[in-house]
């Protein structure tokens, strides 16, 4: 790259890129390989992209390194030192490890290795070969990792059938649960405890008892029920009327709709005034009850005050003698 100017801009940033990915470690990995195939001197020490380049941009190494693995895969090695022909023998190369199986992905381009644009990608082909050649029963020195066999089988086509009636553990598994003898919308008893003893026998949530899987009502029962009717619920409904004891449908006001604490409207007509207590009697000469031409409390009180000797409306009264 000494003949090279400076790059900038995206050129810059490619090149920052390239050498992020070159590492010396299996460049001089790769170094040691060729050298011990070939049987040609090469500097091990070289490892940094302008040294690793420099020694294989010729493209010799690279010929004879091939006609090793498959003896006569380039027929002629230039020798001369014409750019052309260090480009050509690099073509070479490339064209030999395609006919030895090399896919297009373990390539690189000419300009990548003869103008060190792309140092990591030359590493890269030469760890793919060794581990081909690995692959194709190469005994000498070896690089890289063994390229996998294919081991490609053949299913028949009842095989291939009965595998699509089986669901898949991709899409989850039931743990061996089954829904044999269900039917749409009846409940069925899960385990024991959805039966219900009635006294020796043993009812099933669909003999006319509520299943468990609808929920629980611990028990509490709307027998003899019916609808709109009172039922009371505990002894706290019951009243007592002296030695009787009154039900909550014996003509008062059932305790589950409230209670009126035993106030009573016996005696009342809608829109007559009834005295509470003694308070609202007022006393007179004779004695007058709430009912007899006085305002009953329970419409309010004026606290004693008269209108009595009021001319007409409007006009004028005083209230106390302070006014007169």
């Amino acid at each position: 790259m000494a003949s090279q100017g400076p790059a900038y801009g995206l050129s810059k940033e490619l090149a920052a890129k390239s050498s992020a990915k070159f590492s010396p470690e299996k460049a001089q990995e790769c170094l040691q390989w060729v050298q011990q195939v070939t049987g040609g001197a090469l500097d091990l020490h070289a490892t940094s992209q302008d040294g690793f380049g420099g020694q294989l941009k010729d493209g010799k190494a690279l010929c004879n390194l091939i006609n090793k693995l498959a003896p006569g895969s380039v027929k002629k090695v230039n020798t001369m030192n014409a750019p052309f022909k260090q480009r050509e023998n690099i073509e070479m190369y490339l064209n030999a490890c395609s006919n030895y199986g090399m896919t297009e992905g373990d390539l690189f381009q000419v300009n990548d290795l003869y103008e060190q644009k792309n140092i990591y990608m030359v590493v890269d082909n030469l760890r793919s070969l060794g581990g081909l050649a690995q692959k194709k029963g190469w005994g000498g020195p070896s690089l890289g990792v063994k390229v996998a066999t294919e081991n490609k089988r053949e299913f028949s086509q009842d095989t291939i059938n009965a595998g699509k009636s089986v669901v898949s553990l991709q899409m989850g598994t039931n743990k061996g649960a089954s829904q044999a003898g269900m039917t749409m919308g009846a409940t069925r008893p899960i385990n024991a405890s959805e039966f219900v003893l009635d006294g020796d026998n043993v009812l099933k949530a669909d003999q006319t008892v509520l299943g468990l899987q609808y929920g629980t009502n611990k028990g509490a029962s709307q027998a003899g029920m019916s609808m709109g009717s009172l039922r009371p619920i505990n002894a706290a409904e019951f009243v007592k009327d002296g030695d009787k004891v009154l039900k909550a449908d014996q003509s008062f006001s059932g305790l589950q709709m409230g209670s009126n604490k035993g106030a009573s409207q016996k005696g009342m007509t809608f829109g007559a005034a009834r005295p509470i207590n003694a308070a609202e009697f007022v006393q007179g000469s004779e004695g007058l009850g709430g009912d007899q031409s006085v305002l009953g409390l329970q419409a309010g009180t004026n606290k004693g005050a008269s209108q009595a000797g009021m001319r007409a409306y409007g006009a004028s009264r005083p209230v106390n003698p302070k006014e007169m």
